[in-house]
Protein backbone atom coordinates (compact mmCIF):
# COMPACT_ATOMS: atom_id res chain seq x y z
CA UNK A 1 0.00 0.00 0.00
CA UNK A 2 1.33 3.38 -0.86
CA UNK A 3 1.43 6.05 1.52
CA UNK A 4 0.39 9.47 1.21
CA UNK A 5 3.66 11.15 0.03
CA UNK A 6 3.89 8.98 -2.42
CA UNK A 7 0.43 9.20 -4.04
CA UNK A 8 1.35 13.02 -4.14
CA UNK A 9 4.76 12.18 -5.72
CA UNK A 10 3.03 10.13 -7.96
CA UNK A 11 -0.33 13.00 -8.68
CA UNK A 12 2.39 15.31 -9.31
CA UNK A 13 4.36 13.04 -11.83
CA UNK A 14 1.46 12.40 -13.58
CA UNK A 15 0.29 15.91 -14.37
CA UNK A 16 3.89 16.84 -15.78
CA UNK A 17 3.65 13.44 -17.88
CA UNK A 18 0.21 14.89 -19.24
CA UNK A 19 1.65 18.41 -20.10
CA UNK A 20 4.86 16.66 -21.98
CA UNK A 21 2.01 14.59 -23.96
CA UNK A 22 3.75 11.34 -22.62
CA UNK A 23 -0.07 9.75 -21.59
CA UNK A 24 -3.65 10.93 -21.71
CA UNK A 25 -5.51 12.50 -18.72
CA UNK A 26 -8.07 9.40 -19.22
CA UNK A 27 -4.69 7.17 -18.29
CA UNK A 28 -3.43 9.73 -15.17
CA UNK A 29 -6.92 8.69 -13.73
CA UNK A 30 -6.84 5.31 -14.35
CA UNK A 31 -3.51 5.11 -12.95
CA UNK A 32 -5.13 6.85 -9.70
CA UNK A 33 -8.14 5.44 -9.24
CA UNK A 34 -6.22 1.58 -8.80
CA UNK A 35 -7.34 0.76 -5.25
CA UNK A 36 -4.32 1.55 -2.89
CA UNK A 37 -3.94 5.02 -4.08
CA UNK A 38 -7.86 6.13 -3.92
CA UNK A 39 -7.86 4.30 -0.18
CA UNK A 40 -4.68 6.55 0.52
CA UNK A 41 -6.23 9.88 -1.28
CA UNK A 42 -9.95 9.57 0.34
CA UNK A 43 -8.62 11.01 4.12
CA UNK A 44 -8.75 7.58 5.56
CA UNK A 45 -7.27 7.64 9.08
CA UNK A 46 -3.41 7.04 8.76
CA UNK A 47 -1.97 3.24 10.04
CA UNK A 48 -0.01 5.17 12.17
CA UNK A 49 -1.45 4.60 15.29
CA UNK A 50 -3.09 0.80 14.70
CA UNK A 51 1.08 0.23 14.10
CA UNK A 52 1.98 2.09 17.32
CA UNK A 53 -0.80 0.01 19.41
CA UNK A 54 0.14 -3.66 17.94
CA UNK A 55 3.57 -2.83 18.52
CA UNK A 56 2.59 -1.56 22.29
CA UNK A 57 0.31 -4.35 23.08
CA UNK A 58 3.19 -6.83 21.26
CA UNK A 59 5.47 -5.16 24.23
CA UNK A 60 3.18 -5.54 26.67
CA UNK A 61 2.08 -9.24 25.70
CA UNK A 62 5.64 -10.52 25.25
CA UNK A 63 6.79 -8.74 29.07
CA UNK A 64 3.58 -10.60 30.29
CA UNK A 65 4.88 -14.10 28.38
CA UNK A 66 8.08 -13.95 29.92
CA UNK A 67 6.00 -12.49 33.61
CA UNK A 68 4.75 -16.52 33.24
CA UNK A 69 7.47 -17.59 32.16
CA UNK A 70 9.52 -16.93 35.23
CA UNK A 71 6.48 -17.11 37.47
CA UNK A 72 5.49 -20.97 36.79
CA UNK A 73 8.87 -21.89 34.99
CA UNK A 74 9.98 -24.48 38.45
CA UNK A 75 6.61 -26.30 38.01
CA UNK A 76 6.48 -26.65 34.44
CA UNK A 77 8.10 -29.64 33.02
CA UNK A 78 11.19 -29.56 30.25
CA UNK A 79 9.28 -30.61 27.29
CA UNK A 80 6.76 -28.51 28.36
CA UNK A 81 9.01 -25.57 28.65
CA UNK A 82 10.49 -25.93 25.58
CA UNK A 83 7.17 -26.81 23.99
CA UNK A 84 5.93 -23.68 25.21
CA UNK A 85 9.03 -21.75 23.96
CA UNK A 86 8.62 -22.98 20.33
CA UNK A 87 4.85 -22.95 19.89
CA UNK A 88 5.13 -18.94 20.96
CA UNK A 89 7.86 -17.91 18.82
CA UNK A 90 6.59 -20.13 15.27
CA UNK A 91 2.88 -18.78 16.53
CA UNK A 92 3.93 -15.77 16.73
CA UNK A 93 6.03 -15.34 13.84
CA UNK A 94 3.39 -16.91 11.93
CA UNK A 95 0.21 -14.83 12.69
CA UNK A 96 2.83 -11.92 11.59
CA UNK A 97 3.93 -13.24 8.40
CA UNK A 98 0.15 -14.16 7.73
CA UNK A 99 -0.98 -10.19 8.48
CA UNK A 100 2.11 -9.06 6.68
CA UNK A 101 2.13 -11.24 3.33
CA UNK A 102 -1.43 -12.36 3.29
CA UNK A 103 -4.47 -11.45 1.15
CA UNK A 104 -5.52 -8.72 3.31
CA UNK A 105 -2.49 -7.16 4.52
CA UNK A 106 -1.93 -5.29 7.73
CA UNK A 107 0.94 -4.46 8.37
CA UNK A 108 0.46 -2.23 11.42
CA UNK A 109 -0.66 -5.18 13.75
CA UNK A 110 2.30 -7.56 11.53
CA UNK A 111 4.84 -5.54 13.29
CA UNK A 112 2.96 -5.93 16.66
CA UNK A 113 3.62 -9.98 16.14
CA UNK A 114 6.74 -9.55 14.86
CA UNK A 115 7.66 -8.15 18.04
CA UNK A 116 5.80 -10.67 20.13
CA UNK A 117 7.77 -13.23 18.12
CA UNK A 118 11.08 -11.45 18.67
CA UNK A 119 10.66 -11.16 22.50
CA UNK A 120 9.79 -14.55 23.14
CA UNK A 121 12.72 -15.40 20.74
CA UNK A 122 15.04 -13.81 22.95
CA UNK A 123 13.17 -14.94 26.29
CA UNK A 124 13.27 -18.17 24.23
CA UNK A 125 17.61 -18.58 24.51
CA UNK A 126 17.80 -17.86 28.15
CA UNK A 127 15.10 -19.54 28.98
CA UNK A 128 16.40 -23.09 27.14
CA UNK A 129 19.67 -21.97 28.48
CA UNK A 130 18.91 -22.14 31.95
CA UNK A 131 17.09 -25.51 31.59
CA UNK A 132 20.16 -27.19 30.21
CA UNK A 133 22.24 -24.98 32.04
CA UNK A 134 24.60 -23.34 29.64
CA UNK A 135 25.99 -19.70 28.59
CA UNK A 136 23.53 -18.19 25.76
CA UNK A 137 25.11 -15.03 24.96
CA UNK A 138 26.25 -14.63 21.49
CA UNK A 139 26.57 -10.98 19.94
CA UNK A 140 26.02 -13.02 16.31
CA UNK A 141 22.64 -14.10 17.52
CA UNK A 142 21.49 -11.02 18.80
CA UNK A 143 21.99 -9.26 15.78
CA UNK A 144 20.31 -11.98 13.72
CA UNK A 145 17.63 -11.90 16.08
CA UNK A 146 16.94 -8.18 15.52
CA UNK A 147 17.92 -8.55 12.03
CA UNK A 148 15.02 -10.51 11.12
CA UNK A 149 12.56 -8.27 13.39
CA UNK A 150 13.22 -5.21 11.72
CA UNK A 151 13.39 -7.08 8.55
CA UNK A 152 10.31 -8.36 8.46
CA UNK A 153 8.48 -4.95 10.35
CA UNK A 154 9.26 -2.09 7.72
Amino acid sequence: MANRQQVTWLRGELTLWEKEGLISTEQAQSVLARPAYVETLSGSPSHRLTKLFAILGGLLVGVGMILFFSSNWRVIPDAGKLALVFASVISAYMAGYRLRFGSASRPGLAAGFFLLGAIAYGSGIFLVAQIYNFHAFSKFIYRLHWYFFFYFSS
